[in-house]
């Protein structure tokens, strides 16, 4: 939710001591600010929030200085208290003791970052032999769906020309195609090397390409392990679940043959899991059997009032039942995804009898045929929670 800035004035015009409160969390309003859980900091107004916060009189300290960019701020302090670079901190992400070159690297605070530098260059490898140097903070925190190379190529740049290597999977990510062609040309047999990516997931470099959407990455990888004789097999199915990129996957269905009917159903079980309505419809294209069951663990629970437990179900119920609905936009992502189960022809009413009767009574489950709703042959899902 973007930030208020005028109801912020407003609360500090009335009470100036708020300036200094402190939440449950201990956090005064600027620590607050530089905490909140978001993907880069200029987002939802925050370093306007920040500014205003300092403008009142806020005292900042050298994490949230260097989150928001304030690089006056970050020299001031290194210069009155140099022993805070060799400290360390904690963020939020499970990121614990990490250098502030870290975390400018994290929120790709590419002007701070060159300041310290400057301070001590020894800050770039940091960290590097425990996954935490400022390279692992870049790209390791973000789910691929959210990852954007373009906005960090900045600092990913400076770190690689201060002493920063990247491994294959940092180079796939941040879509550095001539580092690896070389770094294959040195050693192919880094294509069977798993390698930690966006959010901890582990995946092998093909994998890694298709999931990111690296297209022509993803073409030559496959080129080299063709000539390097190293079964990628795996790596392709993986790879049609994972991804988000449309592009990957009508090329993995259309040129790499996946036509097994487990890997199909697995891919759309995910796809209907996280609610991607165009890639369910690419899979039922070619093939995807949406009254095939998955086994899976039993966390679609829209009242989340149960415990997972393993159980067998179908992408439909994944679908409806998914812990992703109450986000903006899920139900509509989710009709979408139904109505293309219709259209393929899918028996919407013999799947409904499995665990998910537990969680949810489906009270409505028809083509629309209210005057209110002008379309034709679009679908209604209405969810009552059983007491």
């Amino acid at each position: 939710m973007p930030a208020d800035i005028q109801t912020v004035e407003e609360l500090l015009a009335a009470d100036p001591g708020l300036i200094t409160a402190q939440d449950e969390r201990g956090r005064t309003p600027v620590q607050a600010v530089a905490t909140h859980k978001i993907i880069l900091p200029d987002e939802h107004c925050l370093p306007q929030l920040y500014h205003t916060l300092i403008e009142h009189g806020a005292k900042t300290d050298i994490v949230a200085a260097v989150v928001m960019n304030d690089v006056e701020r970050v020299e001031a302090h290194i210069h009155s208290h140099p022993q805070v670079l060799q400290q360390r901190f904690n963020i939020p992400g499970r990121w614990r003791g990490i250098s502030l070159l870290a975390i400018a690297a994290r929120y790709a605070r590419t002007e701070t970052a060159k300041v310290l530098i400057e301070a001590d260059a020894s800050l770039v490898t940091a960290g590097e032999t425990q996954g935490k140097a400022p390279m692992d903070l870049l790209v390791k925190p973000w789910h691929h769906f959210l990852f954007e190379a373009e906005s960090r190529m900045g600092i990913y740049n400076l770190l690689v020309e201060n002493g920063a290597t990247p491994d294959l999977g940092a180079a796939i990510i941040m879509n550095e195609l001539g580092r690896i062609q070389r770094t294959l040309a040195a050693n192919p047999q880094l294509l069977t090397q798993p390698f930690v990516c966006g959010n901890q997931i582990v995946l092998r470099p093909v994998a890694i390409a298709a999931t990111y959407g690296r297209t022509e990455s993803l073409d030559f990888l496959c080129s080299a392990a063709t000539e390097a004789q190293i079964d990628i097999s795996k790596d392709l199915a993986e790879s049609l679940v994972q991804t988000f990129s449309l592009e990957v996957t009508e090329s993995l269905l259309a040129t790499r043959k996946l036509s097994s009917a487990s890997v199909l159903t697995e891919a759309l079980a995910f796809a209907c899991e996280v609610y991607q309505p165009e890639k369910v419809r690419l899979l039922l294209k070619y093939g995807a059997d949406p009254g095939a069951l998955v086994k899976t663990k039993f966390r679609y629970d829209v009242v989340q009032n149960q415990k997972p437990s393993a159980c067998e179900m179908s992408p439909l119920l994944i679908a409806i039942g998914t812990w992703y609905g109450p986000r903006d936009g899920g139900i509509d992502e989710c009709l979408e995804i139904l109505q293309a189960f219709i259209n393929a022809g899918a028996d919407l009413h013999s799947r409904l009898c499995s665990p998910i009767n537990r969680l949810t009574r489906l009270s409505h489950f028809s083509p629309r045929t209210s005057n209110a709703c002008p379309q034709p042959g679009q679908i209604s899902l209405s969810v009552q929670a059983l007491p």
